[in-house]
């Protein structure tokens, strides 16, 4: 983080995690389904903040990231275990604003987008359900919130999200 004005603050992180799965199958008379995964990734965020004027901030950040399949994910229930799911990985960016209207109360106002690829999506083939990878999706939407702070310490607060989530190449 940095400010190089004291209206701008800069932010940038860089994270890199490593998570691993390992299965030890002690029942092993429907066959060994022992096996494990180990899943490493780095994820890069920059962002920019702006204070215009007393009680306004506006901002803006693109960040890259994550999420490794689940355990309830990784099993099927006809075959057992299987260590084929990808991580889904999303490249985002937020803008938004955030104001103090008068004395205690806040408005903020948000617009973002997301590519997800090899999202993990849930099917059912019968009763059954499997998961998988999806190629795309695409995410977007407005979030919009207000809270009012009340004395000795308490506030009330109210937001509202429209979300757009689809498959690339939906109409």
């Amino acid at each position: 983080e940095a400010d190089p004005f004291r209206w701008m603050t800069l932010l940038g992180h860089v994270r890199m995690d490593r998570q691993t799965v390992r299965l030890a199958d002690r029942f092993s008379s429907d066959g060994d389904q022992s096996g494990g995964r180990a899943w490493t990734e780095i994820s890069p965020s920059i962002g920019v903040s702006l204070r215009p004027v007393r009680g306004l901030t506006i901002w803006g950040n693109t960040a890259r990231g994550w999420s490794v399949p689940s355990l309830t994910e990784l099993r099927q229930p006809v075959s057992g275990t299987r260590f084929d799911l990808d991580p889904s990985r999303s490249n985002s960016r937020e803008v938004g604003l955030r104001s103090e209207l008068w004395r205690g109360t806040s408005v903020e106002l948000v617009d973002y987008h997301a590519l997800v690829t090899g999202e993990i999506a849930r099917q059912t083939i019968g009763t059954t359900p499997y998961y998988r990878n999806i190629s795309r999706t695409i995410h977007r939407g407005l979030e919009a919130g207000v809270g009012q702070a009340l004395p000795y310490g308490f506030g009330v607060n109210g937001s509202l999200t429209v979300s757009d989530a689809r498959f690339d190449g939906d109409p």
